[in-house]
């Protein structure tokens, strides 16, 4: 039972050997205690930076990434010359087996962001070598878009079967080749 007592300083002071020790060991648990916390919160607040940073590189390394991706395509639909889209339009015809009447360059025009150059072709050989001779434009690597096709039976100085090949078709095309302009 508790008593009323007062507690006498001077019988404190009498024993402070043995009262001290365990006043500095429970003051330093208290700091301990109160420093760890800190240093807790301290770590979250790292880990959390770290996170955040972690993924703003990561950021940074996909931007570097679309960067060098667009570069490249940028590259590769650089303006050539006329000259060039002729050889592979040629490449193509051969590859197809389709006989190549007349290819001509037009005019360029430019626009903003993009130039054109258009073509003017006329070809002749088999509906499916035609398709493929298509295809084979359409599915290039650069920019050449058909903007107009006709295709006949009728070729101009032959007689049905003389121009080598049955079945043979006539087609009028019209082609650009579309670059990015350059900065």
């Amino acid at each position: 039972m508790l008593t009323n007592q007062k507690i006498d300083i001077f019988v404190l002071l009498k024993h402070y050997k043995k009262i001290l020790p365990v006043i500095i060991a429970v003051a330093l648990l208290f700091a301990y205690i109160k420093m760890q916390e800190a240093g807790e919160k301290k770590i979250e607040l790292l880990q959390k930076d770290i996170e955040k940073e972690t993924a703003v590189n990561e950021l940074i390394d996909e931007i570097k990434d679309k960067e060098k991706a667009f570069n490249q395509y940028r590259q590769k639909f650089s303006e050539k010359s006329s000259a060039l889209i002729m050889q592979m339009i040629s490449r193509f015809a051969a590859e197809s087996q389709v006989k190549i009447a007349s290819l001509s360059p037009s005019r360029s025009s430019s626009g903003e962001v993009f130039s054109r150059m258009p073509f003017n072709l006329k070809v002749e050989g088999t509906y499916h070598n035609l398709g493929y001779f298509i295809s084979m434009i359409e599915s290039s690597e650069d920019i050449l878009k058909v903007t107009n096709f006709n295709l006949s039976h009728d070729i101009p100085g032959t007689k049905g079967k003389e121009s080598g090949q049955e079945n043979s078709l006539m087609a009028v095309i019209m082609l650009d080749a579309i670059y990015l302009m350059k900065d």
